[in-house]
């Protein structure tokens, strides 16, 4: 038996009109385009195309090509993803013939989603990114692309990487605001890049860089990492800045918990080959009641890069900030003197400009040269309430760093680079730690890198050679602290023992989505002169071992998956020991060797989009760090065991909802504890935060989001003294042309 039900005429009018006040469109109207590889021009597979703020999407087919209808006429926005290949977003205009054609161009990065196996080429284009990583270590590296941190909402440099398998930040109130670190990797802390050019002494700027004037990050975990930087146990955050493909303007306003007031207005475009880049931003804030913790910040940034063929290309990038910070006071159980002084910045000036270029001699050869000058004018004021006086110090340093890379294929599937490092480094008073020892010092180092591809398999081996001029040296400290060696001579006019690195990789490739990839370094690292143990003789030979191995599956449905075991080997660690001796009249810092390590699993899942509406990732790293003891290895406690991240878009035409969520296991600090008094614990704690973004204006591109940080008001701590502020609240409206 068959029911029919008839609609009135009425009814009818009121169902059409609501379908078209919800999808907002045209059903005649279709957009139809094809996604190609921007090196090769080869057809994507897999590739989602999503029109933004709508549910309309589709993923390419073999040939590259895909077809989303139910489009509204007039302008749309197609986002464009691909593991392997940086994300893209495309201005286009539907007409009212109904129907738009487009072809997209993605440019490939780390992870190529579609090996070409029968050309025998490589993964990656060496000779067009002469200073990208070993192949092997892909599952050690993680991109950040720049729709991550819109969606995310990060407001700064470190926020973009809080999510990041085995990420830990260190909240604190010092100079140094927030510490980051990966896989137990601490004393050094991961070095920093800027346009892959390495930075020495960069850690109080993270905190004020604006995620708005970055492109994308490049995480490079693993501390084998080679061809960025001059650091060798922690590993190197690579910051791209900001580049535009089309004209576009942003405008962004968001008020918040503490009166906090955040601005921002840039603008880029580009104009045949010369694209260009700028902003200006500021952020304010009092921060908690009676904690000194009002900070006002204002920042810029401008670039211009003309690249007139594949072949050439000439950047320039200049960041410049000047804020004022107070240094937020301590609590209990922190030493009194954290929270009887009331320091500040006041203020900080920094200055940061880089310049690159790369010119490709054909088809065998290229050569890439890259140079920055960092200039940091910290002027730091010191309130004791227990003496009431002030004092003030100016901590400048400066620093000129040059990379050259020379990349040359030799014969078909094999390609030699090598590369030249030079850091120049001056702090004429100290800074942190240290004020009061000037330094002075001179980094040269060389690199020689080859690789070959036989088929699936691919294989590479690298060597490295560094060396230190100590023109002055005086920044002698313990996990950042120099306490006990501040009565230490200076080392003046003195060549360091030179350091060297050797390093294996190789990846094989089952499939085309499954590959297995693995990495070893080692290197001897001798105590540089005149370095004495209590028992007055030479520390030993430091032996190091760093090892990356694990596979991946990539899925265009399902998105990609990793399992990594990784280890950092230390046998007989020369370390400082905290203690002192006079000899001659000089005091000298005495050091010993110990045993150490971490070693640990990450495994990590980048889902693809869902029904083109979802999509949710996790990663959960588990670190073991161990020291030697009284001849015996024992657990290194000041590092959490499990470090779990999380999160889930859903992403619709009219309502985006982000949910983020971190766990940190528990762990136990000692700094900033008075003295005597054990290690206190920290961590075990879950964190959640909750994005809500609305398109309230589709057509003018107008979008309001409220954002509601640490949900379930969490008073946890990472660092001793300095908990979390606990629940905070921003809402914000963002226009763009």
């Amino acid at each position: 038996m068959v029911t029919f039900i008839k609609i009135r005429q009425r009814t009818r009018g009121w169902l059409l009109f609501m379908i078209l006040a919800v999808f907002g469109c045209a059903i005649a109207a279709e957009i139809r385009g094809t996604v190609e590889d921007a090196k090769t021009s080869s057809p994507l597979k897999g590739a989602d195309v999503l029109i933004k703020n709508t549910t309309l999407g589709n993923s390419t087919d073999g040939e590259g090509r895909f077809v989303i209808s139910g489009v509204a006429e007039g302008r749309c926005e197609l986002m464009v993803s691909l593991l392997g290949y940086q994300s893209r977003t495309v201005k286009l205009t539907v007409g009212t013939e109904g129907t738009a054609s487009v072809q997209i161009k993605l440019t490939p990065v780390l992870l190529p989603m579609e090996p070409v196996w029968v050309t025998g080429a490589s993964y990656r284009d060496v000779l067009s990114t002469p200073d990208v990583q070993s192949e092997a270590l892909d599952l050690s590296v993680t991109e950040v692309p720049r729709v991550t941190m819109e969606q995310q909402h990060s407001k700064t440099l470190v926020d973009a990487m809080s999510y990041m398998p085995g990420a830990m930040i260190e909240n604190r109130g010092r100079k140094v605001k927030q510490f980051l670190s990966f896989r137990g990797q601490r004393y050094p802390y991961p070095d920093y890049a800027v346009d892959g050019v390495w930075q020495k002494e960069f850690l109080e700027l993270p905190y004020f860089f604006s995620s708005q004037d970055i492109e994308s990050l490049e995480i490079m975990r693993s501390s084998a990492v080679l061809l960025t930087g001059l650091s060798t146990m922690a590993g190197v955050v690579n910051v791209k800045t900001r580049e535009y493909e089309e004209s576009e303007t942003t405008a962004r306003l968001e008020y918040g918990s503490y009166q906090s007031m955040r601005g921002l207005f840039s603008h880029g475009g580009k104009v045949n080959a010369l694209s260009y880049a700028g902003s200006l931003g500021f952020f304010k804030t009092k921060g908690p009641a009676n904690k000194n913790a009002a900070e006002q910040v204002a920042n810029a940034f401008g670039k211009i890069k003309w690249e007139p063929n594949r072949n050439f290309y000439l950047q320039t990038s200049a960041f410049y900030l000047t804020a004022d910070r107070e240094l937020l006071l301590a609590q209990p159980p922190a030493d009194s003197s954290y929270w009887q002084k009331v320091d500040a910045y006041d203020p900080v000036k920094a200055l940061l400009l880089t310049l690159s270029s790369r010119y490709r001699m054909g088809e065998r050869a290229s050569l890439e040269v890259k140079a920055s000058y960092a200039d940091r004018k910290p002027d730091y004021k010191s309130y004791n309430t227990l003496t009431d006086q002030t004092s003030r110090y100016r901590e400048p340093d400066h620093e000129l760093n040059l990379t050259v890379i020379q990349a040359i294929s030799l014969f078909r599937d094999n390609t030699v680079r090598g590369g030249f490092f030079y850091n120049h480094w001056v702090a004429p008073h100290g800074k942190r730690f240290y004020y009061g020892k000037a330094c002075d010092t001179e980094t040269f180092a060389g690199v020689l890198m080859d690789e070959q591809r036989l088929g699936k398999l691919y294989l590479d081996a690298g060597l490295r050679w560094e060396k230190t001029h100590w023109n002055r040296y005086g920044a002698f400290s313990i996990n950042e602290s120099a306490k006990g060696l501040t009565k230490v001579t200076p080392v003046v006019d003195e060549w360091q023992r030179p350091m060297m690195m050797g390093t294996l990789g190789a990846a094989y490739h089952f499939t085309e989505t499954i590959s297995l990839h693995g990495h070893a370094a080692f290197g001897r690292v001798q105590p540089r002169a005149g370095t004495m143990t209590a028992e007055m003789v030479e520390p030993l030979d430091e032996k190091q071992i760093k090892a990356d191995v694990g596979v991946q599956k990539l899925s265009p449905e399902l998105g990609r998956f990793s399992l990594v075991y990784f280890l950092t080997r230390q046998d007989n660690a020369i370390a400082l020991s905290g203690a002192t001796k006079t000899l001659n009249g000089r005091v000298l810092e005495l050091y010993l060797n110990r045993d150490q390590y971490q070693t640990g699993l990450e495994t990590e899942w980048q889902s693809a989009w869902l029904w083109h509406q979802i999509r949710p990732f996790v990663n959960c790293t588990y670190v073991l760090a161990k020291e030697s003891s009284k001849g015996t290895m024992v657990r290194n406690e000041e590092y959490p065991q499990w470090i779990t991240a999380a999160g889930l878009l859903r992403q619709g035409r009219l309502l985006e909802v982000n949910l983020l969520g971190k766990y940190l296991s528990g762990f136990k600090g000692s700094q900033f504890l008075p003295a005597g008094v054990p290690p206190q614990p920290l961590g075990d704690f879950v964190n959640v935060d909750v994005i809500v973004t609305w398109n309230a204006l589709p057509q003018t591109r107008t979008r309001l989001y409220f954002e509601l940080r640490n949900l379930f008001d969490k008073k946890y701590a990472t660092s001793i003294g300095y908990p979390d502020f606990g629940r905070r609240m921003y809402a914000g409206i963002t226009k763009t042309w």
